[in-house]
């Protein structure tokens, strides 16, 4: 990955934008953490340049596997202008103003092409959906994580039942070359039950983690009449908190109903993450707290020195930098989270150096280097005051 030009770097307003609300009081849990590599305890590093990434998994509560759906909205509105340059081309889609009096009628608008949306389709809510859903995958670690895709507007379909992070990736991108035929109504209700159907159907489900993903850009509005459709979400999510399983919604853009994702989320002690622009969601679910750690650091205690290019992914897979010197470097990692008092766990890596070239690692390092400084940014714009509608996003190399 390449650093950002200044047109990328004002997307570091976003981040700052995002709001995160933990709807309930969530009890205390231990912290846990297990460094994955290097594997061995001493471990022995060799190598020209000095530098080990660390790597690993964090979490609260009970170590187990984690079983993630993705819920995906592809109802009418998501047809609608994202707010940010979702295809990279320079333009932003503008939603027009025919399609947004329909939608706001009740409309479905079933013939008419995606163009009478957005004045850039590939700009749409649903686009900016699927690249946000392609960088989640991306980042989850697959010796632990399964993840299910689900789409649905006014019936719900199961596209992809529980498989490693490649395979929903796959299902994803052949729903992605169908999905502008999609139109309709928001059926929260039929998503939340065929979700929990489809995490609780698996022989070793009572020993994993389970959450849903919700993406939606609106409100319940189907079955008719709405008061029938919000009732009935209600009822869905509070069948799927009896069951153990941990519903997240991302309410995406000025449009959703934050009351009603609230009141989805709080039965089960979930999570509800909102954008301004629908967009947005680029940059909020590849990392999405999902894990429920507040801070996580790597240093080396030998020589005082951080981790570099450190990373926390959305199932709480981690990894990061750190120069050795020569002998044995003591490294620690500690994590807390908002309830409990900080973990910590320590490795010795004894470090020999040698001649043998390490450029893939240095390669590697130079850009987690540069993605981690992009987000750097994000926290710097706060002050930048500029508005979604301006922001131009490069596509992220390593997700084709």
């Amino acid at each position: 990955m390449h650093a950002l030009p200044p047109s990328c770097r004002r997307a570091v307003a976003w981040w700052l934008r995002l709001v995160l609300i933990l709807p309930v009081p969530v009890a205390a849990e231990p912290v846990w953490i297990a460094v994955d590599s290097p594997a061995a305890e001493p471990g022995s590093v060799e190598g020209a340049s000095g530098w080990v990434e660390i790597q690993g998994r964090v979490g609260t509560g009970v170590q187990r596997s984690l079983d993630v759906l993705l819920a995906i909205d592809l109802s009418g509105s998501t047809l609608l202008a994202s707010g940010v340059d979702v295809d990279g081309d320079g333009k932003v889609g503008r939603v027009r103003g025919r399609a947004r009096r329909q939608l706001d009628h009740g409309v479905t608008a079933l013939r008419l092409d995606a163009r009478h949306f957005s004045s850039d389709p590939e700009d749409s809510v649903r686009h900016a959906e699927m690249l946000a859903a392609r960088r989640f995958l991306s980042g989850l670690d697959s010796h632990r994580t399964r993840v299910a895709i689900l789409a649905f507007t006014e019936t719900a379909e199961l596209v992809s039942p529980l498989a490693t992070p490649a395979e929903a990736r796959a299902a994803l991108d052949a729903l992605e070359q169908e999905q502008l035929l999609r139109r309709g109504q928001t059926n929260l209700a039929a998503a939340l039950d065929l979700a929990r159907s489809a995490l609780s159907s698996e022989p070793d489900a009572a020993s994993r983690d389970r959450a849903i993903v919700l993406l939606t850009d609106g409100e319940p509005s189907y079955p008719f009449p709405e008061s029938k459709a919000r009732g009935e979400a209600l009822r869905a999510a509070g069948e799927v908190a009896r069951e153990g399983i941990r519903l997240h919604a991302l309410a995406l853009g000025g449009d959703a109903d934050l009351e009603m994702a609230q009141a989805l989320t709080e039965p089960s002690g979930g999570l509800l993450l909102t954008t301004e622009e629908p967009g947005e969601i680029l940059l909020t679910l590849p990392r999405a707290p999902l894990h429920r750690i507040e801070a996580l650091a790597i240093r080396n205690l030998t020589t005082g020195e951080p981790a570099r290019a450190l990373r926390l992914l959305a199932d709480g897979s981690f990894d990061g930098f750190v120069a050795l010197v020569p002998g044995a470097n003591r490294v620690l990692v500690v994590a807390r989270s908002a309830t409990s008092e900080p973990t910590s766990v320590e490795r010795t890596l004894h470090y020999t150096p040698t001649t043998a070239p390490d450029d893939d690692l240095l390669e590697l390092l130079a850009d987690r280097t540069a993605e981690i400084e992009a987000w750097q940014q994000l926290e710097r714009g706060r002050s930048l005051g500029e508005s979604s509608q301006d922001l131009v996003l490069e596509a992220d190399p390593n997700v084709p």
